[in-house]
Parts: C-alpha cells; sequence; structure tokens
C-alpha cells in the first residue's frame, strides 16, 4: 500500500511542482480509473495488471481535457478560486462515480486474488507484491523520464522557474 500511496504523492507532487496547482480531484479520480479497471474486467474478462495501460491512457485524456478547459483558465487566479474549481471537478468525480457503479466496494476476482508467497515466516501476498514492485517501476519510468528526456528537462525547469532560483 506504501508503493501506491507514493505514486499517488508523486502524481500530486508532479502536478503541484510545475502547475503551482493543487488537485484535489486527484483522489476522486484515480476512484474512477480504479472502477473503470474493474468494468474492463467484469465486462471484457481483462485483468486489472493488463487493463493499466488502456485506463492510464483514459485518464490521460481525461486529464488532458480537463488541463485544457478548467486549469489553464485558472492559473493566474487566486488559490482560492483555484481551490473551488478543482473542489468541484472532484464532485463531479464522485458523483460520478456513485452515479454509474453505485456506492458497492467492487473488488477484483482474478487468478491471483487469494495467492500468496511465502519467504520463511513472513507472508507476502502476490496481488500486493506486484502492486508494489508496479509502483517502483513506474517511480523510475518517472525519475528517469523527468532526468533523461527533453520533455522530462523542460517540465523540471517550468518548476524550477515558477519556484525561483
Amino acid at each position: 500500500m506504501g508503493g501506491v500511496y507514493g505514486l499517488i504523492a508523486l502524481g500530486l507532487s508532479l502536478i503541484f511542482g510545475v502547475m503551482k496547482v493543487i488537485n484535489f480531484a486527484h483522489g476522486e479520480m484515480m476512484v474512477f480509473a480504479m472502477f473503470l479497471s474493474i468494468t474492463l474486467l467484469l465486462w471484457g474478462g481483462l485483468d486489472p495488471y493488463l487493463s493499466l495501460v488502456i485506463v492510464a491512457a483514459v485518464m490521460f485524456a481525461v486529464g488532458y481535457a480537463i488541463q485544457r478547459v478548467f486549469v489553464n483558465r485558472i492559473l493566474d487566479l487566486p488559490e482560492a478560486m483555484q481551490v473551488l474549481v478543482l473542489v468541484g471537478l472532484g464532485i463531479i468525480f464522485e458523483n460520478s462515480t456513485l452515479m454509474i457503479w453505485g456506492g458497492s466496494d467492487l473488488s477484483p476476482k482474478t487468478s491471483l486474488a487469494l495467492s500468496s508467497l511465502r519467504w520463511g515466516p513472513v507472508t507476502v501476498d502476490v496481488p500486493r507484491l506486484i502492486a508494489f514492485i508496479l509502483a517502483i517501476v513506474i517511480t523510475l519510468l518517472v525519475l528517469l523520464f523527468l532526468k533523461k528526456t527533453n520533455i522530462g528537462k523542460s517540465i523540471r525547469a517550468a518548476a524550477t522557474t515558477a519556484t525561483g532560483p
């Protein structure tokens, strides 16, 4: 779970570090993405680990649209105005999730759901181990992207310029 929380923090840090905007809809967008993944499992039998790529692409498009339609318009406004817009988007995502999937707590039933590994006295759930490994890999990929690519270097430069020397 710590790896997943780390990824959440990484996303918030990138958004705030570059844009100086706290995305109050971040958590609700993640819940929406998780329900999309479960829907792909229930309707198409696609394992949540495999649907990660599809759901990430869909949520990237949603995030891009939100950036273009809402966030770009509020960047120069006072923080209180930014908060109102992003909290409002969070409420929209939360209620959309409730309207589409209801208030139930769906849990994916995959082939790995009940599997575990034992190392002496330590027992580790395979899904949690995979999630932790994926969190580490994604974090390393983001780090490499920010350090080694021209776009990543531009993002870091924008964050540094926004905070000052």
